[in-house]
């Protein structure tokens, strides 16, 4: 020990490295902005100052009234300057050609988003203008909603000569451009899944991820002792009028959000509030009492808004109250709940709390639907979440010693989709600490990737050495009551 107690002292300094790694992570981020910054303003300067005829013909363009005359503008555009200025252009595809000119290959770079709502024909000029594409989208939300009947896209497919293999990936009713892409990919390493998921509670988002996404979101909010009590079921007598209204609901709602400004009022924070009904009819009923009961300042204020699931597609709120507008004699209504894009987007638009209104007895619904199982798991939630049975002499070891300063710990916890081997808690502040080099489950050390994941997480992780806890215990602890800015 005598003799390798000064190697394992350098163990010190891991501490000392991963805080300059951290700091020079943040200085390099600062530098990058502060680089493209000063990039962007010269380049705008530039353009001003040097292609300022360009700059105009730009602006007569996207003014210009008739097509033949925003074609002659467009022709007076140096577009490397433009970009050179302007690297970076956010447009509807709607609006795309009231900007741009259809030239091949402009951008390097075209992202569409929310890629499940774009048509495949609708994409094709954005497409066009871009030497790459990326398609960004979840097929478990909401498609666009196609007019065309069935009929006519078959005779449109005739008559251009499409292929019968191909006529169902291009598909104008049944598929989006992210259908096609991934129709279409050639390898796996096309495809990335966007897993880290910031928005909801876990609470919220807990049906949703073990329903439609075979639990693999990483919820990023996600702690023990998550707190319940964001979600919350409201059982009416309402009955749904021969219109699809449900009146009860909508007025229960109507004051559940004058209630809340008030409360809002009270405490000086406002929450955005959204209220959602799967059915236009009820979602119509309650934007209208909404628009007679409350101020239009609160409106803005609180960012207020009742739609269907296809309006609040790619939307959130801070609150959002649910109205199901079906009573016990509206059971085939109830089956237009049981679409599972209309259903995700419905219940994971809140990010801190869900009012549920519902004026039917869902136990006569049948087992599957997915409205009867959303009530059910509400009671699968707990605040206690498990940990691992598999503790070894160090985890105790360091847990007695944490206990010893009033510190909250739990052994293997799952966090973020990751395993850690003490997730422990002082206040609010949680810390994440990596055992290493104690033979057993637990010896092996995290990469960087993992502690950039927690950290996006808000969790920063501490690793610890065995040979330095035996070396220097209370340096170890030390260093773990500093990090949890204990007194």
């Amino acid at each position: 020990m005598f003799f390798i107690q000064g190697s394992i002292n350098q163990w010190h300094h891991q501490w000392h490295a991963l805080d300059t790694i951290n700091k020079r992570t943040i200085e390099r981020e600062t530098l990058a902005s502060d680089y493209l910054n000063a990039l962007k303003k010269n380049n705008l300067k530039t353009l001003v100052s040097q292609h300022r005829k360009s700059l105009q013909a730009f602006n007569q363009a996207i003014r210009s009234r008739t097509s033949s005359k925003q074609l002659a503008q467009f022709a007076k555009i140096e577009y490397a300057k433009l970009f050179a200025a302007f690297p970076i252009w956010l447009v509807s595809l709607n609006s795309l050609h009231k900007v741009l000119p259809l030239n091949s290959e402009m951008f390097d770079l075209v992202i569409i988003d929310e890629a499940t709502q774009c048509n495949i024909s609708s994409c094709l000029p954005a497409l066009y203008r871009a030497k790459r594409a990326l398609i960004v989208g979840d097929t478990k939300q909401l498609k666009h909603y196609s007019f065309l009947a069935r009929a006519k896209q078959n005779q449109l497919l005739s008559k251009n000569n499409v292929p019968e293999n191909n006529q169902s990936a291009i598909s104008y009713r049944d598929n989006s451009i992210l259908d096609l892409a991934l129709k279409t990919l050639n390898t796996d390493k096309e495809l990335a899944f966007l897993d880290e998921h910031f928005r909801s509670k876990p609470e919220l988002i807990h049906f949703s991820n073990q329903s439609f996404y075979h639990s693999r979101l990483k919820v990023m909010q996600h702690r023990p002792c998550t707190s319940s009590g964001h979600l919350h079921l409201h059982r009416l007598k309402g009955i749904r009028d021969t219109s699809g209204v449900n009146h009860q609901e909508a007025q229960c709602i109507l004051a559940d959000i004058q209630a809340q400004i008030t409360t809002d009022n009270n405490t000086g924070i406002a929450h955005s509030i959204g209220v959602i009904s799967p059915f236009s009819a009820q979602a119509e009923q309650i934007a209208a009492l909404i628009e007679k009961h409350i101020p239009q300042a609160d409106i803005i204020k609180h960012n207020i808004r009742a739609a269907t699931p296809f309006g609040f597609q790619g939307e959130e709120r801070d609150i959002m109250l649910i109205s199901f507008a079906i009573d016990n004699n509206s059971k085939h209504a109830a089956a237009y709940l049981n679409k599972a894009d209309v259903f995700n987007v419905t219940i994971t638009r809140a990010r801190q709390k869900q009012s549920l209104y519902l004026s039917i007895d869902d136990s006569q619904l049948p087992e599957n639907n997915l409205l009867r199982c959303y009530i059910a798991s509400m009671t699968t939630f707990h605040a206690e979440h498990s940990v691992t049975s598999e503790i070894d002499a160090f985890q105790q070891q360091i847990i007695a010693a944490l206990q010893e300063q009033q510190i909250e710990t739990w052994p293997g916890y799952a966090i973020v989709g990751t395993e850690i081997d003490i997730l422990c808690r002082y206040a609010n502040k949680y810390l994440a600490i990596d055992l290493i080099g104690f033979p057993g489950p637990w010896a092996n050390f995290f990469e960087l990737t993992t502690y950039r994941l927690f950290e996006r997480a808000g969790v920063e992780i501490l690793p610890l050495s065995y040979g330095l806890w035996v070396v220097d215990k209370q340096a170890c602890i030390d260093k773990i009551k500093s990090t949890l800015l204990l007194p």
